[in-house]
């Protein structure tokens, strides 16, 4: 079974590893140029799902804390559009 998974990229922190696992490559494999494909779509950063991160529990408290919201931890699936889609 095979898993693959995005980044938030609205996170500093996924930004920061890009960098510091590029960083590795060049030091530990003598790498000297990187080659980022399809860079047109290239990160992917989905919709938030506004509706979904304003909810509110039963108990009337918010379902997901601000930092949760301000990230946008919970997404819309976007339909893939740009250069080679069309919707």
């Amino acid at each position: 079974m095979f898993f693959s998974y995005l980044l938030n990229y609205r996170k500093k922190e996924a930004w920061d590893l890009l960098y510091e696992e590029t960083l590795y490559l060049v030091s530990e494999y003598g790498v000297g140029g990187l080659h980022l494909d399809d860079v047109q779509t290239w990160p992917q950063m989905f919709a938030m799902n506004e509706e979904e991160l304003i909810r509110e529990d039963t108990d009337g408290d918010p379902a997901y804390n601000l930092e949760e919201r301000f990230y946008g931890n919970v997404i819309i699936r976007s339909k893939p559009t740009g250069y080679w889609h069309s919707e």
